[in-house]
C-alpha cells in the first residue's frame, strides 16, 4: 500500500495521500492494512471490503471499517 525509499527520498502510495494525513500517519495506516491482508483472517476482510459505510475517515474507526474507509471521501 505504501513504499518509502529513504535513500531516494521518495514515497509511493496506492491511491494517493489524503490532504489531512502526513506521511507518518499514512505509513501507520498502510502497515495496519498490510498486516490484515497477510493475516490468517484476511478472508473476513475481503468479504467485507466493499461498501458505502463509513463514508468518511475518522481517527476513531476500528476493525474492518477502519481498514476499508477512504480518507479522501
Amino acid at each position: 500500500m505504501l513504499h518509502h525509499d529513504a535513500a531516494l527520498g521518495f514515497t509511493m502510495i496506492h491511491a494517493g495521500l489524503p490532504p489531512q494525513w502526513d506521511i507518518a500517519l499514512a505509513r501507520r495506516c498502510a502497515a495496519e492494512l498490510e498486516s490484515a491482508l497477510r493475516s490468517e483472517h484476511s478472508g473476513r476482510l475481503f468479504a467485507q471490503m466493499y461498501g458505502n459505510q463509513p463514508d468518511r475517515w475518522r481517527d476513531d474507526l476500528g476493525g474492518t471499517e477502519r481498514l476499508r474507509s477512504s480518507p479522501t471521501r
